[in-house]
């Protein structure tokens, strides 16, 4: 059976807590504010086969770009590694498409993010594009994503602040700090293109929900032509019965008419 990919999400805060989330650490001033603005990094490793051979892939080297990651309280950044087929000596990213694919639907779920050309996106944002409330939209989310970035960006800084005052010693003049600006969040447009290509990702799926909605629309529109049928066929039965039993009954009359008057002939004769 092949092994599962092996995966560290940013999340986790036993793994990927900044250092400066310590406060009780002053020696990592040494390495300057850094320390308080440290982010998670996601490694995304897995060996599958290779899709123009078809051998098993190897581990080659650790992939050369670092994806940047918008999540939805700062950024965090991916990596992956360069996976190398013994046979026709290609080499892939780990995250290739043609790599990923050969994944069930249970680990492709748990890759973090949607990749695009420069930049990339936790698929957590992404999912705050879907709800179609009131006053949900791409720019909205902008401004929520702006301002959450902000307030984290603010309490880092803070904490910062507040290990350097307890070291600041009695007459030495403070110095300068120097901390990590704060990142934008990138424009409503590439917002939205990172929604339409995730949502691209699922069109196989959507197809086939839409044909089973379909679907059932057909079964209940001939299901209801049939119970109209059904009436009409139920109708021209009552019609044909009581046309069957009037006639009867018209006859029968007729016939008794005729009876009586043949027997009063009888009798007067």
């Amino acid at each position: 059976s092949q092994a599962g990919p092996t995966l560290t999400r940013p999340q986790v805060p036993a793994v990927h807590q900044p250092v400066g989330d310590a406060p009780h650490h002053p020696l990592l001033l040494l390495t300057g504010a850094q320390a308080f603005f440290q982010r998670g990094f996601f490694l995304w490793v897995h060996k599958l086969s290779c899709p123009n051979c078809k051998r098993q892939l190897t581990g080659a080297v650790l992939y050369k770009t670092v994806r940047r990651v918008l999540d939805f309280s700062g950024w965090y950044h991916m990596g992956t590694e360069y996976l190398e087929c013994g046979g026709c000596k290609k080499k892939y990213a780990a995250w290739a498409q043609g790599i990923m694919s050969q994944l069930d639907l249970a680990h492709q779920a748990q890759f973090p993010a949607v990749l695009t050309y420069k930049l990339s996106c936790d698929k957590r944002g992404v999912g705050m594009t879907k709800a179609r409330t009131l006053g949900n939209s791409a720019s909205s989310l902008r401004a929520a994503l702006q301002e959450q970035h902000t307030v984290d960006w603010l309490l880092r800084f803070l904490r910062y602040l507040s290990v350097l005052n307890q070291l600041q010693l009695p007459g030495v003049a403070p110095q300068q700090v120097m901390v990590p600006p704060l990142r934008a969040v990138p424009n409503v447009p590439w917002l939205i293109s990172v929604y339409a290509k995730e949502a691209l990702g699922h069109l196989e799926e959507t197809k086939a929900r839409v044909m089973s909605v379909f679907g059932d629309i057909l079964k209940m529109d001939s299901t209801k032509k049939a119970s109209a049928i059904n009436k009409e066929i139920n109708k021209y039965y009552k019609w044909q019965t009581h046309t069957r039993d009037v006639l009867r009954f018209s006859f029968s009359d007729d016939q008794e008419a005729r009876w009586r008057r043949c027997r009063d002939g009888g009798m007067g004769h």
